[in-house]
Formats: C-alpha cells, structure tokens, sequence
C-alpha cells in the first residue's frame, strides 16, 4: 500500500496544484517512516508515545487538504481531482497503518518489556526504515 502512495505521489507531482501536497506527503511520509524504523530500534516508550501522537487521527487534516485544493482549483480537471482523492486516501490509509503497528509495538513493550516484532534477525543487516518500509507494504 504504501508503495501505491509513493507511485501515486511521484505520478501526481506533474497535475497543476498537487505538486506542493505531494511534496508535503511525501516528506511527512518519510519522516514518520523514518521515525517509526528508530523507535523500532531504540525500543523506548517515549519514542512510541510520540509517534502515536505523530500518527493519530488526521481525518480532518485531509478533509482541510482536499477541501483546500478544490476551492482553488473549481476549474480543475477530473483527472486532478481524482488523484486528490486517492493520495489523500492512501496517505490516511497509511498514516492509519502507522498508528496501528505503533500501538502493537508499544503495548508489547510495556507488556513484556521487548523489543517490537519487527526486530528480527533478518532486519539487522538493512537500514531500519527500509524494513520497515517492506513490512508494511507487505514486501517480506
């Protein structure tokens, strides 16, 4: 899925307008990426408190984006409107996705104080948030 964002946001950053929020997707999405393969790592709660505050609902924020998007453009193409729809879709979709494994992560921590489940054996020779990456996009 998250694969389909990233495809999406780079075919997407060539439609008048959408080439700022994709840009902005983008570097949110590789900040909590990024920040979610270092909490993995660290295994500290502080770290998981902060990004589920990071990734916790941002339905509104979305429906600010969009809202946002077709005021400005009301002239717009369909084509543009519809890859509005499906990134900011996606991009929820994913955000979710985060927000998710970050509770697991944090709730087996506390419960039996280890390290999350994405610390494998198999990750420790690749950079933390390409596995982390492959995981949730179902890649391994």
């Amino acid at each position: 899925m998250i694969r389909h964002l990233v495809g999406h946001l780079k075919a997407s950053t060539r439609i008048r307008g959408l080439d700022t929020l994709c840009f902005c997707m983008g570097e949110a999405l590789h900040t909590m990426l990024y920040l979610a393969a270092e909490t993995a790592a660290s295994a500290d709660v502080n770290a998981y408190e902060l990004l589920l505050g990071l990734t916790s609902d941002n339905g509104k924020l979305m429906e600010s984006a969009r809202n946002s998007y077709l005021q400005k453009e009301q002239n717009g193409s369909s084509e543009a409107k519809a890859a509005l729809l499906l990134l900011t879709n996606y991009f929820q979709r994913a955000v979710w996705l985060l927000h998710r494994w970050t509770q697991y992560g944090a709730e087996k921590l506390s419960a039996a104080n280890v390290r999350p489940p994405i610390f494998e054996e198999r990750y420790f020779s690749v950079e933390p948030s390409v596995c982390l990456i492959e995981t949730l996009s179902g890649g391994w």
